[in-house]
């Protein structure tokens, strides 16, 4: 994912609060009816207004954001940050670019990090889940954070937000996320407002990387479903195996018929791996376990008929957003932040039983609950994809109107912008 300049300062000139703000509510009225942008996209916080005003005398900070997060990765969490710059970038907000090193990923050489003392701006954006939290700001010094708004950008998967991690609200004025369902987990334990910003697609892309069937060994006449996923977001919380069974009784004998599951890190999660391998044995399923760039990784949606995912919960569900904005007809579990953006209309959403967890997963505790999806309903709905193509194409195209709608770059970075104006604006001053 490109982003020309990002290692200095982005539209660094023009105004203070008052102005963004003027900027932002004309950007938001743009973005589709957007008036109330802030209240539509981030909702009304149940928790008390950010605390930070800056004390008398303090040296007025330009207005602008230095994002921080794992913009070098090639994971979720690095799409996720990125997608941030993208929604600044549409709003024309001024940014830098801080990059917090993802140890477990692989590293994506087109990024640019910030020089050193370049994050001159009044806002701290900081895209690093709670879990982390700690880890990143002991990494830096006490004047980063200091006469700034803080915010932490966080996601979260289950229903009960971790009590282990409430030490570290104490370092944001406010709390960004990508979801309702994240946005209501995080809140109930958060003493500072959490709203919701979600993840931006990038809708205009160019044309994407082609793949040929034939390498992957699949016929080129055949319906073929996608799913990823990496082994570091919990092999169960992503449930890979529940796909294959429920492919399996789809289409016990078909042989025009497909899946192609792309995963990476298989190598931190040998044993998963192993039962991933023996679960598919016998079937018409193909594994690409690699780590792909961004346009190759595109390039498997364009290349897929449908896409479908059959988690146990996500905190927004990327690979399903990007997978709507080509225009792919997916199937999901009704249950997690992907709730936001899918609906019956849009998406064959599959109904499920929220169970609680046996044992510990992760970061995911025992009797902690997520969802079972119905896999028998799952098989149907791929069946019903496959036997009718015209409906196929209709819920694609309804999929991908209304993501290019409620995802697009400057819709989300239309409310960012005024959420950022407005704390400006209660700061006070010409920043």
């Amino acid at each position: 994912m490109r982003h020309d300049g990002m290692g200095r300062p982005r539209g660094s000139s023009g105004g203070g609060p008052r102005a963004w703000l003027e900027r932002a509510r004309s950007a938001a009225d743009v973005a589709r009816g957007a008036v109330s942008a802030l209240q539509r996209i981030a909702g009304t916080p149940s928790s008390p207004r950010s605390r930070v005003t800056d004390p008398p005398g303090a040296r007025p900070r330009p207005f602008g954001v230095n994002v921080a997060g794992y913009f070098a990765s090639e994971k979720g969490v690095g799409e996720a940050v990125r997608s941030d710059v993208r929604s600044l970038v549409a709003a024309a907000v001024p940014h830098v670019v801080c990059d917090f090193a993802d140890t477990c990923g692989s590293t994506n050489p087109i990024v640019v990090q910030a020089p050193p003392g370049s994050e001159v701006f009044a806002f701290n954006l900081v895209h690093v889940n709670a879990d982390q939290t700690h880890v990143f700001v002991g990494g830096k010094s006490a004047d980063w954070f200091e006469g700034r708004t803080n915010i932490g950008f966080w996601v979260w998967e289950l229903e009960d937000f971790p009590s282990r991690w409430r030490s570290c609200f104490e370092y944001f004025d406010e709390i960004w996320t990508p979801s309702r369902f994240a946005q209501e987990a995080i809140s109930r334990s958060s003493p500072v407002p959490v709203l919701r910003f979600p993840h931006s697609i990038d809708v205009d892309r160019g044309a994407v990387p082609k793949w040929r069937r034939a390498d992957l060994g699949i016929p080129d006449g055949a319906f073929v479903f996608l799913f990823m996923f990496d082994y570091y977001s919990v092999f169960e919380r992503k449930n890979p195996l529940g796909l294959v069974e429920a492919f399996r009784r789809a289409f016990p004998r078909e042989a025009g018929v497909w899946l192609l599951i792309k995963t990476s890190h298989s190598e931190h999660d040998r044993a998963n791996a192993g039962r991933l391998a023996r679960a598919i044995r016998g079937a018409n399923v193909r594994v690409i376990d690699e780590v792909l760039g961004s346009e190759r990784t595109l390039g498997l949606y364009d290349l897929c008929d449908a896409y479908v995912s059959l988690h146990r919960s996500e905190g927004f569900g990327m690979t399903l957003a990007e997978a709507m904005s080509f225009g792919k007809p997916v199937i999901a579990t009704e249950y997690g932040g992907n709730v936001d953006f899918q609906n019956q209309a849009n998406t064959l959403t599959v109904p499920f039983e929220l169970r609680p967890l046996e044992e510990d997963h992760g970061p995911y505790a025992k009797g902690s609950s997520w969802a079972h999806p119905i896999l028998d309903r799952a098989a149907e709905l791929m069946r019903f994809l496959v036997n009718n193509p015209a409906s196929a194409a209709a819920l694609g195209a309804r999929a991908r109107a209304d993501v290019h709608r409620q995802l697009h770059p400057r819709t989300v970075g239309a409310a960012m912008a005024l959420r950022l104006g407005l704390l400006a604006e209660r700061r006070g001053g010409g920043r």
